[in-house]
């Protein structure tokens, strides 16, 4: 239902001029991957079968486990970057899918009201989540106020952007806007 202008991105991916300028350019292989913390779409493209929405499930995952299809490439250019995320798209367009269709089936308000102020309880926690670029990590201090003493957050296009360095060396010029495009990189993500 949702979704069905991504063929033509599909198909652009797919022509030979296009896969054959990508193939083979801007090499992230899956030691670099793990040695520099990549994750998500870019280090699933380098091999790494990693997506903590199957590996780790929280809230709706575990029901939607039949639709949620983790796509890996072994390549880890910058045409199996594209690719990857192209099929992780198609993916989210489905579980948006299974989703609705789960809504119609439980019936009755999906809205909740909450309270305006949550007070923590005092401690500290840690988590993960995958997120479109990747996992990002999450680290919550509390002294049982209102508001939270700290909270750090690791997001993933860091990672990713240290790796960009060595995987750019040797990458031709004509290849640089495309291979930069492939890293999945968010500005706000970097500049923590």
């Amino acid at each position: 239902r949702i979704g069905a202008g991504i063929e033509a991105f599909v198909e652009l991916l797919a022509a030979e001029h296009v896969a054959s300028a990508l193939r083979g350019s801007g090499v992230l292989d899956l030691a670099a991957a793990r040695r520099w913390g990549v994750t998500g779409p870019v280090a699933r493209a380098a091999g790494l079968d990693l997506d903590l929405r199957r590996d780790d499930p929280v809230v709706a995952y575990p029901e939607l486990a039949g639709v949620l299809h983790v796509p890996v490439h072994a390549e880890g250019d910058t045409l199996a970057r594209m690719s990857c995320l192209l099929e992780e798209i198609t993916v989210s367009l489905a579980l948006v899918d299974a989703c609705l269709d789960r809504l119609q089936e439980v019936g009755g308000p999906v809205d909740v009201r909450l309270p305006k102020v949550v007070r923590l309880p005092e401690g500290h926690v840690a988590t993960w989540t995958e997120n479109p670029g990747g996992v990002a990590g999450y680290l919550v201090v509390s002294h049982g106020e209102p508001t939270p003493w700290r909270v750090k957050i690791a997001a993933p296009s860091y990672a990713s952007a240290q790796a960009l360095g060595p995987l750019l060396i040797g990458t031709p010029v004509d290849h640089l806007a495309t291979t930069v495009a492939s890293m999945l990189l968010m500005v706000g993500d970097i500049d923590r």
